[in-house]
This record gives C-alpha cells, structure tokens and sequence, in this order.
C-alpha cells in the first residue's frame, strides 16, 4: 500500500529535481546563472562563502555535484586546471560546457584575466552569450530567460554609468593593489594600477618590484593601497606603513565574504561599494 501511494505521489507532484542543473565554480558565475535562471533552472556555486577562489581545492563531492550538471560554468583551463579536468567528465556524461575565456579572449589560453566581472560592459557580453547557452540547455525557458536578460543588462548599464560619472572627475588617475585583478576595471574607466602581486593573490613579489612599487607610490603621489578581504593583506600593510599611506578595503569580487554572505549582499551592492571607496582612494568629487 506504501508504495502504490509513492507512486501515485511521484505520477502527480511536480519533480523539483527535474529542473535542468547549472553548476559554476565561483559567485559571479553563479550570480549571473542565477540571475537568468529564475525558477527555470537550479544553480549550484561551488565554492562557499569566505574562500579566496585561488585557493579553492574541490573534493569528491564537487565533484559528484559537478558531473550531474546540464551546463558548467567556469573561467578557464589556465586559472582552474580542476575546472577544466571536471569539464571533460561533464562532457563525457552529456551536459554543457561554457568557458568565459572563450566569450572575451580565445586565442591566449595562458594569459587570460578572469576578472572580467568588474567591467560592466563586459558583463553585458557574458550574459548575453550565457543566456543563448542557457536556452540550448531549456528550450521551453527561452522567453523567460530573454526577460531576465533584459532587466539584468538595464541594470548592469545604469551600473556603467555610475562608475563614468563618479570616476571621470577623480584628482587622481593611478592606484596600487593587491594583486592584479582590476585591469578591466581600469581600462574600462581610464584608470591605471600598480599590483603588488599578479594575477592570483598567492604570487610573491621580488624585492626589485617592491622598490618600483614605492617609487612610484611617491612619483604619483598615491594616498591610498587597494587591499582585498579574502587575501593576505600584510604586504600591502607593510608597504603602507612604509610610505606612510592608508589602506582601503576593496574585493574583487571572486567570492563573498562570510559577512557579506549572511548580510545577503550581491553583486550590486559590492559593486556600488567598490565606487565609494575608489572615490576616496582617488579624490573623486562626491556626487550627490
């Protein structure tokens, strides 16, 4: 009797588990799925709140979660070799693949920056070859996800337009970070960054790059290093305290934070605050 009402239970209700699976390997990739996704898809990030992306090292389980994907979501083979490796399993079992290097640089494998996240305009190129990939994988969900994308390149625009405004008018032009994640960000808005480290936050600079960056601390007059919150700051403290700068607090973006996890803060809001503290760091008149 048991089980003749299981089935009938299965035969009626609707199977949650029957939405098409999008697995991404980190939260801006996670945030734009989800963004288009709605109730049409079911979006797992692999890599949870307060872990810096460079250090991630999946297990077993992302795995097992990972090889059940319709569509994965990764950068590319060069800043996730494990991505890459977990990408040819998907294949293999019939799902999608979707590698952001192929939208915005296909030719250099080895060189690509993907921070791509924290130029707008480049979002816009992302979202809109994510949601054509998307509706490959649910044919039925076109119109919902065409919807979605129309309201998030709005947004995502009026973002751009913000950064233009607030960012055209700054006494100063030249900042120092962390490591190098913010050339998109910088040639998007006419900007110029010294990193301390490169691309991943693990790089250790020689004592020859650090003299340059103190140099040109002083050549340009700098107020202020960009420091991450997922990453190690005390280089940056230490070259602070050195020539006598401030630091200020920025993220990249690659993951939330614990804090900003549990506040429900996204991509906008960390966005938005990124623009209050470049504005402080480089002198832009505030904007009322």
């Amino acid at each position: 009797m048991k089980i003749k009402l299981l089935l009938l239970f299965l035969l009626w209700t609707p199977c949650v588990w029957a939405k098409p699976k999008v697995v991404a390997v980190q939260y801006p990739l996670a945030f734009f799925a989800e963004t288009l996704a709605g109730d049409d898809f079911e979006v797992t990030n692999l890599t949870p709140p307060g872990v810096e992306p460079h250090d991630y090292k999946p297990g077993l389980r992302s795995l097992a979660v990972a090889s059940r994907a319709d569509l994965f979501l990764y950068n590319s083979e060069s800043t996730e070799p494990w991505a890459s490796r977990f990408s040819r399993e998907i294949s293999r079992q019939g799902g999608q693949v979707f590698e952001a290097r192929l939208v915005f640089d296909p030719t250099h494998v080895n060189r690509f920056d993907p921070h791509w996240w924290l130029d707008p305009l480049m979002v816009v190129r992302y979202a809109e070859k994510l949601a054509a990939q998307m509706i490959q994988v649910s044919p039925k969900a076109e119109a919902n996800i065409n919807g979605r994308l129309q309201v998030l390149e709005r947004k995502v625009l009026k973002l751009d337009m913000l950064y233009v405004s607030r960012l055209k008018t700054c006494k100063r032009r030249k900042m120092v970070v962390g490591h190098d994640a913010y050339r998109y960000l910088a040639n998007r808005y006419r900007l110029e960054t010294f990193p301390l480290q490169g691309i991943t936050a693990e790089s250790k600079p020689s004592l020859a790059h650090m003299a340059a960056a103190i140099k040109w601390i002083k050549r340009n007059r700098i107020k202020a290093i960009f420091v991450e919150e997922l990453t190690n700051p005390q280089l940056s403290e230490t070259l602070a305290e050195e020539v006598n700068v401030e630091t200020i607090q920025l993220t990249a973006l690659g993951n939330l934070s614990l804090k900003e996890s549990q506040e429900k803060k996204g991509y906008f809001e960390l966005m938005n605050q990124n623009l209050q503290r470049l504005g402080r760091g480089l002198e832009c008149p505030t904007i009322h």
